[in-house]
């Protein structure tokens, strides 16, 4: 479908995809990425998964940008979830239940969906915590485990660095043993039955029956992003850190430094994710400022403590 640009990775099958939908599917989305595909002309961007380690994540405000432009942009399974959830408000749209789970609170944290993958075949290496939640439901469910390992489990896999994140490193933590992890890797519980995947599956079939109908060929499809939003990734070194385009992304962080980090935007979001949605866009982008600055804030006071 010409003009539909859906960014997918291990969530699901890019050959399972295209007998849904016909787009131009492309690796999981960087930061500038969005921005990048509503400027060649995009006008629905499918995001469905995003890096969360290799390199800076899609931004808040290049969807926004892409929004006021006309673009139609659609979220859901991995960082397309995330992401739609936090900005459902301002336009973009959501689908699936990972993306309704953090649009009603059930999950806060955005390590629930990230997970590391092969950059060059996509394929998946660690495991995001939602389908391991989803393996251990299934388990219970089928008798293969019960109640007290199933809690044990899950605690576990809380408590590990999402890139570190496996069936066996969980099984590992929670003290299961060989039994356990063979259990858990069961052909009961088939990859396609994850909800990642389902997710992603649901996403093209909301586009295949919708396509670009619901974009808005009224608005000036043109984008406008504000200088000071440049690519993040480089260090200081790099040309494009200068006093027009700040770095204000602290970049991949150590496993001490993510645990506090983590625990103080779960207290922020906990405490701001029931108030009202009556936001200007600069109140937003406002808020996710003082998020960010208190995460460096966070980062900083624990290298100082190391």
């Amino acid at each position: 479908m010409r003009g539909v640009v859906v960014f997918l990775g291990p969530s699901c099958d890019p050959a399972a995809a295209r007998q849904i939908l016909d787009a131009d599917y492309r690796p999981p989305a960087k930061r500038g990425d969005v921005i990048r595909a509503a400027e060649e002309g995009a006008r629905v961007i499918g995001l469905i998964d995003g890096v969360f380690f290799q390199d800076s994540a899609v931004a808040h405000r290049e969807i926004l940008a892409a929004l006021r432009a006309g673009v139609r942009v659609v979220g859901a399974s991995s960082m397309g979830a995330l992401r739609a959830a936090e900005l459902d408000s301002l336009g973009m749209e959501g689908v699936g239940e990972i993306y309704r789970a953090y649009r009603e609170g059930r999950l806060v944290a955005d390590d629930g969906v990230a997970l590391l993958f092969d950059p060059e075949t996509f394929a998946a290496i660690s495991e995001p915590l939602v389908n391991i939640r989803a393996t251990v439901q299934a388990a219970i469910e089928c008798g293969v485990i019960g109640a007290d390992t199933a809690r044990a489990l899950v605690e576990a896999a809380k408590e590990i660095y999402f890139p570190d994140r496996t069936y066996e490193a969980v099984a590992s933590a929670a003290g299961g043993g060989v039994v356990t992890r063979r259990r858990l890797h069961g052909s009961w519980n088939s990859p396609g039955s994850m909800p990642s995947t389902r997710n992603a599956r649901t996403l093209c079939l909301r586009l295949s029956t919708s396509g670009i109908s619901s974009a808005h060929p009224e608005r000036n499809h043109r984008v406008r992003l504000h200088r000071s939003f440049a690519p993040w990734k480089a260090g200081p070194g790099c040309s494009c850190h200068t006093a027009a385009s700040p770095r204000l992304d602290p970049g991949p962080m150590n496993r001490s430094t993510y645990g506090s980090c983590r625990s103080a935007a779960g207290s922020f979001l906990s405490r701001y994710s029931r108030i009202s949605y009556s936001f200007s866009v600069p109140s937003i982008v406002s808020m996710i400022t003082l998020l960010s600055c208190a995460m460096l804030f966070t980062s900083s006071e624990s290298s100082l403590i190391e």
